[in-house]
């Protein structure tokens, strides 16, 4: 009776899908930008509440639907936290039976992460996994991206504040060197008479 079984549930289908990341958005200050050129890693400036990564979901199942029914995050580093809602507000649902219409993929927001307040900078990292099935109750493993990166660096003030002060540092010192000869007498090491 084991055998038999085994037998039955190796020959039961199994869904099968696609998970293709296409760009990231992220939130700071009430402002969002989206950032499609580079994934691996996603660069974002301090301060930003929450990083989504945007992609398509694709039933390669020809002869069944997919069910988009759970998500999950593994290996987040610290400071990182999945929002539970994202998925099933954006992708959350069922697609058709691979080319048997056009909602056979789903595209858009795939899965948010949360950044905690005054996260220092550097480079995190996890893993995302979408979780579905043939039926509305499967939690099986569909789709899964490993080991997306989020980079955290200064704000984009806090750059423009060191060329500033760096480029009126050099035209001061370029000021004192043209217009007062000798102000930086280096061989006397003592200000001109």
């Amino acid at each position: 009776m084991k055998t038999l079984l085994l037998l039955l549930a190796a020959t039961l289908p199994m869904a099968a899908s696609t998970v293709t990341l296409t760009g990231a958005q992220y939130t700071t200050d009430g402002f969002t930008f989206i950032d499609a050129s580079s994934l691996s890693p996603v660069y974002v400036p301090s301060g930003t509440v929450e990083v989504a990564f945007i992609g398509t979901i694709t039933n390669t199942d020809p002869d069944h639907s997919l069910y988009l029914n759970d998500q999950s995050a593994a290996s987040l580093s610290s400071g990182l936290t999945l929002d539970t809602n994202y998925f099933f507000n954006t992708a959350g649902g069922t697609l058709d039976a691979s080319g048997t219409s056009d909602f056979d993929h789903y595209t858009g927001g795939i899965f948010g992460i949360f950044l905690d307040a005054g996260l220092a900078n550097g480079t995190y990292t996890g893993t995302y996994s979408v979780l579905g099935g043939l039926d509305d109750t499967s939690t099986d493993l569909v789709g899964s991206v490993q080991n997306f990166s989020i980079v955290v660096t200064p704000e984009p003030g806090t750059w423009a504040l060191l060329f500033s002060a760096l480029g009126a540092t050099a035209l001061l010192r370029k000021r004192l060197e043209s217009n007062q000869p000798g102000m930086l007498d280096h061989e006397s090491n003592r200000p001109p008479v």
